[in-house]
């Protein structure tokens, strides 16, 4: 395997493992993919520096590149995280989306949570 793609295959997991930390803390999905693409692309150019000893002479081509293709990733990954936080609408419950339109109760009939 060339030490390109082998390049490549880094970028990607270093996308998809800070993706999925920075999903998980930060609730808002264009912030967070922001922030994990630059977070990644940051570390892996630093993977980068350490592993070869210099700095590659189209650094600032492969930091837009990466970043980029680490926005894309970042994106993908933050779409699960974006639909199950994904706000009920009013008169709801908040854990399993059940119509509580009439109930008196206070505790949804469904999954038992408390209104």
């Amino acid at each position: 395997m060339s030490e390109g793609a082998i390049g490549i295959i880094v970028l990607c997991v270093t996308a998809i493992v800070v993706s999925l930390i920075v999903h998980t803390f930060i609730r808002r999905i264009m912030l967070a993919t922001v922030v994990s693409a630059t977070i990644a692309t940051i570390l892996f150019q630093v993977l980068a520096y350490l592993h070869a000893g210099y700095l590659d002479p189209f650094f600032l081509i492969a930091v837009v590149v990466g970043w980029c293709w680490d926005c894309l990733i970042a994106f993908v990954i933050g779409i699960p995280f974006w639909l199950v936080r994904k706000p009920r609408s009013r008169g709801h419950c908040r854990r399993c989306g059940y119509d509580l339109t009439g109930n008196v109760f206070g505790v949804c009939p469904e999954c038992g949570t408390p209104i």
